[in-house]
């Protein structure tokens, strides 16, 4: 998943307790907003937001 060639994170390997998500890698070049969507029939329903994290490198 990511938003670019130079932004992204592996999902595989990914781990959640409760509220906590650990990524194996994320890669991002510039500030960041991580935004986490909720998934309704398979798909991220983006109306809705559930997570937010402002990253810097």
């Amino acid at each position: 998943m990511g938003d670019g060639a130079d932004n992204g994170f592996i999902t595989e390997g990914s781990a959640r307790d409760v509220a906590t998500f650990a990524f194996p890698q994320v890669k991002f070049v510039d500030n960041v907003r991580l935004v986490m969507h909720p998934f309704e029939n398979g798909q991220p329903n983006v109306g809705v937001d559930v997570g937010l994290a402002c990253l810097a490198p």
